[in-house]
């Protein structure tokens, strides 16, 4: 879907396909080494769930975007993002996982997400040859097509997944700092 989307910005070949993939992957390889540094300073949790938020919004900017040297420096944005999310995820589920079910855990987590790539990118692909193939909305003066929409729902998707893990990672931080809590007094006593 990315290479047709280069046909609706201006001046742009599909030749130049690669320049976006490469900033968006140079981007999630600063984003990987940053992200060390930055969890020691904002909470894990935090930085999954803000990182989804951002990483939303700058797909739906994409989505937008009409220039293609602007397009990469968001597409670079977003994959610096995207390399932190990645990067805090293991701790996360590290964290998250009673010991005896780590193996279990991995086990089904990788290939769900390599199934849910393939699969999105065969929605994606499906519901622009298809439903949305010859799509042109106009709403509040913006126009609508195919590539676009598919891309900014994608991005929404990202926005309400990141504003779906706010409460149960906040509520889960605190359970375990009451647990932990108890656990000091008890030995305490």
């Amino acid at each position: 879907v990315d290479v047709c989307r280069l046909t609706w910005m201006k001046n742009t070949s599909r030749r130049w396909y690669g320049l976006l993939g490469g900033a968006e992957g140079i981007g999630g390889i600063l984003g990987a080494l940053a992200a060390g540094w930055m969890a020691a300073r904002i909470a894990p949790k935090r930085l999954f769930w803000a990182g989804l938020i951002v990483c939303g919004v700058l797909i739906v900017i994409y989505a937008r975007m009409e220039e293609f040297a602007a397009a990469l420096v968001v597409l670079a944005f977003a994959g610096f993002v995207v390399g932190i999310v990645n990067v805090v995820i293991p701790p996360l589920l590290l964290s998250a996982t009673p010991q005896d079910m780590l193996g279990r855990v991995f086990a089904v987590i990788n290939p769900v997400q390599q199934v849910a790539g393939i699969v999105s990118v065969a929605v994606a692909g499906f519901l622009a040859s298809t439903w949305l193939r010859h799509m042109h909305v106009v709403a509040a003066g913006l126009t609508f097509g195919t590539y676009d929409t598919i891309f900014a729902v994608c991005g929404l998707l990202f926005v309400a997944g990141g504003l779906a893990a706010i409460r149960p990672m906040r509520e889960a931080g605190e359970s375990r700092s009451e647990e932990h809590t108890s656990e000091l007094q008890s030995h305490h006593d």
